[in-house]
């Protein structure tokens, strides 16, 4: 069962870097176990990513950051980290992909962070409908309270 899942060295530097570091986007198969106590970096995790012909990871793109102060009597406020959503076009493996993966791209896998996973329900059966986060997930949207 995929679940939501902040990792906390990918996460730091999406709240420091959100607008100016290389973020991605990568699909996960409802293989992958999802440990984030020794998951870190994508060369971790690649080997549950989509190998369908045509798929690629995505960019983010149009990040922006969204602060919400609460009234101390209210509570926490938040942190998010808003974009548009990834688009990974139609894929045809016949795999089920539950996991979109937000990651920063340093230079190889070895060295990009997670920062999270959002759970997914995606068939890759060939269907004229692309696979778009917004339709499976609503708006590309990662938060955090402070």
């Amino acid at each position: 069962m995929s679940r939501s899942i902040q990792f906390p060295t990918g996460f730091y530097q999406a709240i420091i870097g959100w607008t100016t570091l290389n973020f991605e986007w990568a699909l996960m198969d409802s293989s992958w176990p999802q440990d984030e106590s020794v998951e870190v970096y994508m060369a971790d995790i690649s080997a549950y990513e989509c190998a369908a012909v045509g798929y690629s990871r995505q960019s983010v793109t149009s990040p922006s950051v969204s602060i919400g102060l609460a009234p101390a009597a209210e509570g926490l406020g938040y942190i998010g980290l808003l974009c548009d959503p990834p688009q990974f076009g139609v894929l045809s493996d016949f795999n089920f992909y539950t996991s979109v993966v937000l990651f920063n791209q340093v230079t190889n896998d070895a060295d990009s962070p997670i920062v999270a996973a959002i759970p997914c329900s995606y068939l890759a059966d060939g269907s004229a409908a692309d696979f778009l986060v917004s339709a499976t997930l609503g708006p590309a949207y990662v938060s955090t309270s402070c």
